[in-house]
């Protein structure tokens, strides 16, 4: 997972890989650091996924216009468009399933 930078789009971000997972954070949040690490950890048995950490505190505009207000907060992008956005409390499982399903159902629709 890469640290969001001042020299990053975020509007390219979305569009770096067939699915891209944004997690929006704070450096003093508990909650926001263990869901990071899962984060870190599926995304490096799912290739083909880009993976982004963005801090609200350094980047207070970009998560405003994201309509992102709380923290943890996660956003993926499925082939450039928003598909699955969470806030506060969710199932990082529920999420990680949704995306595999969405894999399948790609991988059906393109050799079918």
């Amino acid at each position: 997972m890469k640290n969001f930078t001042n020299d990053m789009n975020f509007a390219s971000l979305s569009s770096s890989q067939d699915i891209v997972f944004i997690q929006f954070g704070r450096k003093s949040c508990t909650p926001c650091a263990s869901i990071r690490l899962k984060i870190r950890a599926w995304l490096k048995e799912n290739t083909g996924v880009a993976g982004f950490y963005i801090d609200v505190e350094d980047f207070p505009k970009l998560a405003a216009q994201g309509g992102v207000f709380s923290v943890p907060s996660v956003q993926v992008y499925f082939e450039g468009k928003l598909i699955i956005e969470r806030s506060g409390y969710f199932s990082l499982e529920e999420i990680f399933a949704n995306l595999e399903r969405y894999r399948e159902l790609r991988t059906k629709t393109v050799y079918s």
